[in-house]
């Protein structure tokens, strides 16, 4: 069970609880004004059932000692974001303490400061303590010395704690997991753990602590993970870890560590991760990492400049070792023996300028090296073992970002498991036919961001099972160089590329093989155009031979002043076509050929101005069409002949003015577009010919872009062809007048956006059944027509119009899940709001409330720049015309629903709670019509919050009855008073039913004195 976001100040009663029976767990969450648990919250019947109590986000100020004491079956409790400052020595009575079964206590964030010797000591079989995020600074002796035979996991992290006495933790001897992480350690002493010989995990990071001996894990034998990271260690006594021979983590990263010593690491068999980073070790002394196996060793971001000779001894398959950001300008061969090896070695961000002179001849098991980010300038002749075992399991090289300009023919061919390497950013300018020789294996291979200019036509041939060539960013005027057969993804963006083959004046030959398998083909930023092969009539239909199976070519930004239909025309499979950033001025007939399965097809921020007619004909399967950014301004009507599968026409920033030419539409002939995008262009008027319509043919549109144009007024004509519009966006317009029946003809549309118009007024007598997003912002309206409150709404928009009162109409919408935005409008912050606050204050939808916290007050005076959604209901005044509105009153805590005599003396009252503020329970008050000014009313009752009626006697028939029902807080404070909390019970021989009345204010004061506790 969860109460969440309560705004109680006590949790009393148990009439809440008490018909849950079987209750197994609460959860009490996020209460702010939470400051008491009572005893009688938890009542008798869930009892022996309840085993999970937590408590979070709540400023408990004590600890609910009586309240928890009845909990004998519980076994976790969670007490976290509280307000307690001590625990007294009693904290645990009555059967949680006797039944001590509690396994779990977590006391968490708060001030907690002071606990006493006593505090646990019936918590006898606690396993687990968290007492982390809190103040205190010193342990009693013999705080836990109860649960020496149970407690297996003590959080203490987060506290002030800056000493350690061996005789805190002496009676621990279970202790499987000691967190003091972010105290203030500075030292601990000899044998602080001695007597915790199970403890596996110990985690002191976030102190101050300075160095650490072989005395502090002295008799851990078991230890498997110990955490000194973001301490002041500066150095690590020499067998510091011996006596924790099983450890598995020693964390020791941001520390201020100078030198590894010798033996350090030594002899730690079961290691698995030892953590040295961000330290500032320049030295790690011969034999500092010994017999290890299966090891991860990072030594990344300190400022090592050479390792010494034989630092790493007998390290057999280390996972990882990570050198990177470091100083080293070598590594020594004799660093490491020759049975030490790692499966990741990483030397990245270092000074290394001599490749041939890593230790890796003997690294069997090595399947990545990253050596990128250093001052490598070649990759000389056997720098790769050509004998013996090899580097078989070597699958990854990252020489990336170097300043390489030089590999040595044939030098990666012993790399018989290579799959991928990353040769980009360096200084390479060109690659003979054999630097590569035969790389079976290889599927990867990067070469982007270099200088080279030539390539030889051999360099990739023996590359078998190469996928994925990058040579884009380098100064390639041609390709010369054969393409393998198995190549798939090819990348030659941003060369100078003007010769697809051998240059001029060499006879137009294609550098694809008659049997290749590439699929997407980038020449993007190249100079194919001006001259180039696909502008020279001799060379073009040449260019793209046997490329049969290509499915994506990039030619944007190649200077092209024609569609190079004729290159095009060889490549049968095409289905994506990039066209984009180039100088083409203009499209004739049938300008790209026959592509008959192309869907695609991009052409946008070109200077097109003319296309003639049937420009696309042949293209049957185009499905996408992009040609915005041109300088279009009018389209002949038969432009689109033949685009009979065309969905998406893009045809926005040009400079159209119209679609028609009075009699036919442009896009009669699309007979399947969906979406059709005229954004930022010149459009002032619709007609009736400009989206296609006719009674015999289906059409599809579903979504027209019209916004950041120059229209006026919203036509009927905008009904014609828009019948099965779904999404219609005229916002950015200079709108200011919607002609009669406009919007409710658009049947089907959803979303509808008229914002940044200059509408002040919208008439319409119904919207679209569908409609579901409507956006009206930054328009001058003044009132919101009544219409917009009837429909069902997923998001109205009314931000920045000139609204001068919240239209408090819209509760049934906003109340119904609706969002509405409302924000930057100049409103009168008065009564109106109140129901708006009634549902923000509900929690129904938290992130809601977001959305309200713009909205401020543009008058009355003394409310100008508030939140109009955080203003207190008393402050909001009824002007004249919302006076007589029942939602508008102040909400009072409870209504009456009736109040009848059930007999002579008798009478039933029954109510309901409209507030989610803090109501403990209610009193009834009664006073006899008809006595004088002088008598008060008598508090006849109080009533447990969980009761919605009651019966009450005493009040004989014969006389009238003035009855109150006041609520009463948690702490048993009288809440304030409304005229509608009261009624009046007729006498019996009156015929005036009962009705509710004001209690004359002079009566009630004075009691309410009386109901303070």
């Amino acid at each position: 069970m969860e109460l969440s976001g309560l705004r109680v100040r006590r949790l009393r009663g148990g009439d809440l609880l008490r018909h849950l029976v079987g209750l197994k767990s609460i959860l009490v969450v996020n209460t702010p004004t939470l400051i008491a648990v009572d005893e009688d919250f938890f009542p008798q019947p869930i009892n022996g059932s309840l085993r999970s109590v937590r408590i979070i986000d709540s400023p408990l100020e004590e600890f609910p000692t009586k309240a928890f004491q009845h909990l004998g079956n519980v076994s976790l409790l969670e007490i976290s974001g509280h307000n307690i400052k001590s625990l007294p020595g009693d904290a645990f009575i009555g059967e949680i303490a006797s039944a001590a079964k509690l396994e779990r206590l977590h006391l968490t964030k708060g001030p907690l400061s002071e606990i006493q010797a006593s505090t646990f000591v019936p918590l006898r079989r606690l396993r687990t303590l968290n007492l982390s995020s809190n103040a205190i600074a010193t342990l009693p002796r013999g705080c836990f010395r109860s649960q020496r035979e149970a407690l297996e996991v003590l959080d203490l992290s987060g506290n002030s704690l800056s000493q350690l006495q061996p005789h805190n933790l002496a009676d621990l001897t279970r202790l499987v997991s000691l967190n003091l992480s972010d105290n203030s350690f500075t030292t601990l002493p000899r044998g602080a753990f001695s007597r915790n010989a199970l403890l596996k995990v110990l985690d002191l990071r976030r102190n101050k602590l300075s160095a650490i001996d072989s005395s502090l894990l002295r008799g851990l034998r078991f230890l498997r993970r110990l955490r000194l990271a973001d301490n002041d260690l500066k150095e690590i006594n020499r067998g510091a870890f011996e006596s924790a021979s099983r450890i598995g983590t020693v964390d020791l990263a941001r520390n201020k560590l100078s030198v590894v010593p010798a033996r350090a690491f030594a002899g730690l068999r079961f290691a698995e991760d030892i953590d040295l980073s961000g330290n500032q070790i320049h030295t790690v002394e011969a034999g500092s990492f010994k017999d290890l196996y299966l090891v991860r060793i990072d030594l990344s971001h300190n400022e090592l400049k050479e390792v010494e000779p034989e630092s790493f001894v007998n390290c057999a398959n280390m996972t990882l070792l990570d050198l990177s950001h470091n100083r080293l300008e070598r590594l020594r061969r004799d660093a490491m023996d020759e049975i030490s090896y790692a499966g990741e070695l990483i030397l990245s961000f270092n000074k290394l300028s001599d490749f041939a002179s890593l230790p890796i001849a003997n690294m069997t098991g090595l399947r990545l090296l990253n050596v990128s980010d250093n001052s490598l300038g070649a990759v000389p002749r056997n720098s790769f073992p050509t004998k013996g075992l090899g580097l078989p399991e070597l699958n990854t090289i990252d020489m990336s970002r170097n300043n390489i300009s030089n590999i040595a023919n044939g030098v990666f061919v012993p790399l018989l498991g290579l799959r991928n390497l990353l040769l980009s950013e360096n200084s390479l300018e060109e690659l003979g036919g054999s630097v590569f020789g035969a790389m079976p294996s290889m599927l990867h291979l990067s070469l982007a961001n270099n200088k080279l200019a030539t390539i030889g036509r051999s360099a990739f041939t023996r590359c078998a099972s190469l996928r994925n060539l990058n040579l884009s960013n380098n100064s390639l005027t041609s390709i010369t160089f054969a393409v393998p057969p198995a190549m798939a993804t090819l990348d030659l963006s941003n060369n100078q590329i003007s010769s697809l083959g051998p240059p001029p004046p060499a006879a137009a030959s294609p550098p694809w093989p008659p049997m290749n398998a590439l699929l997407e083909i980038d020449l993007g930023g190249n100079r194919l155009g001006d001259e180039g092969t696909l502008e020279d009539p001799d060379r073009a239909e040449a260019a793209f031979a046997n490329l049969l199976t290509v499915r994506t070519l990039n030619l944007e930004n190649n200077g092209l002043r024609t569609v190079p239909h004729r290159a095009l025309s060889r490549l049968g499979s095409l289905s994506t076509l990039s066209l984009a950033g180039n100088q083409i001025d203009s499209l004739g007939r049938r300008a790209m050929g026959l592509l008959p399965v192309i869907s695609t097809l991009s052409l946008s921020r070109n200077n097109i101005s003319r296309i003639e007619a049937r420009a696309f004909d042949g293209l049957l399967q185009l499905l996408h069409l992009d040609l915005s950014m041109n300088n279009i301004r009018a389209l002949r009507n038969d432009v689109f002949q033949g685009l009979v599968s065309l969905n998406s026409l893009d045809l926005s920033y040009n400079q159209i003015e119209k679609l028609d030419n009075k009699t036919n539409s442009l896009l009669e002939d699309c007979l399947s577009l969906e979406r059709l995008n005229l954004s930022h262009n010149r459009i002032s008027f619709i007609t009736r010919r400009t989206f296609p319509s006719s009674p015999y043919v289906p059409y599809r549109l579903r979504s027209i872009d019209l916004s950041y144009n120059a229209m006026p007024a919203l036509t009927a004509e905008l009904n014609v062809g828009t019948s099965r519009v779904q999404v219609l966006n005229v916002s950015h317009n200079l709108i200011n007048e919607i002609r009669g029946h406009v919007i409710e003809n658009l049947t089907s549309v959803r979303v509808l956006d008229l914002s940044n118009n200059d509408l002040d007024k919208l008439e319409t007598k119904r919207l679209p059944v569908n409609l579901t997003v409507l956006r009206l912002s930054d328009n001058n309206l003044k009132t919101i027509p009544k219409i917009l409150f009837k429909q069902k709404f997923k998001e109205l928009d009314l931000r920045r119009n000139s609204l001068q009162w919240f239209h408090y109409e819209l509760m049934p919408l906003i109340e119904n899940g609706t969002r509405v935005l409302y924000e930057g409008n100049p409103i009168t912050c008065t009564c109106t709001l109140r129901p708006l606050h009634r549902w923000l204050d509900s929690g129904l939808i938290p992130e809601a409330r977001a959305d309200w916290s713009s909205l401020k007050c543009s008058s009355p005076a003394f409310l100008v720049g508030l939140n109009a959604s955080e203003i207190p209901e008393e402050k909001l005044v009824c002007p004249e015309p919302f006076r007589e509105v029942p939602d508008l009153s102040i909400n009072p805590d409870v209504k009456l629903r009736k109040a009848v005599r059930t007999g002579p003396d008798t009478a039933s009252i029954s109510w309901y709670v409209t507030t989610r503020d803090d109501v403990g329970e209610f009193s009834l008050l009664a006073r006899e019509l008809g006595l004088g000014p002088g008598i008060e009313a008598e508090e006849r009752r109080r009533i447990p919050y969980s009761q919605r009626s009651v019966v009450e006697d005493s009040l004989p028939s014969d006389r009238g009855w003035e009855l109150c029902l006041l609520a009463r807080d948690s702490e048993g404070h009288a809440r304030s008073w409304r005229q509608s909390q009261c009624t009046i019970l007729q006498s019996a021989g009156s015929s005036a039913p009962p009705r509710i009345t004001n209690m004359q204010m002079s009566l009630f004061i004075p009691f309410l004195l009386l109901l303070w506790p």
